[in-house]
């Protein structure tokens, strides 16, 4: 879901609880367009830290999809 945001343009916030499995896409987009963060889903401050990161870099949230286990 990430890629088909980042081909079509889209600014997207990449989450994992290992965020250097993500360096690949970082190597292919700007920052202005991607921003990878650091969540674990059972850590509440890593979610309050990933949305406030989110905002600050991109001003607004406007979906959240979570595909995590």
């Amino acid at each position: 879901m990430v890629e088909l945001a980042l081909k079509r343009g889209e600014s997207v916030v990449a989450t994992a609880r290992k965020p250097e499995i993500l360096d690949d896409l970082k190597a292919h987009y700007p920052p202005s367009q991607l921003l990878i963060a650091k969540l674990d889903v059972d850590n509440p401050q890593d979610i309050e830290n990933a949305f406030a990161k989110a905002k600050q870099v991109f001003s607004r949230v406007d979906v959240v999809f979570n595909n995590a286990g």
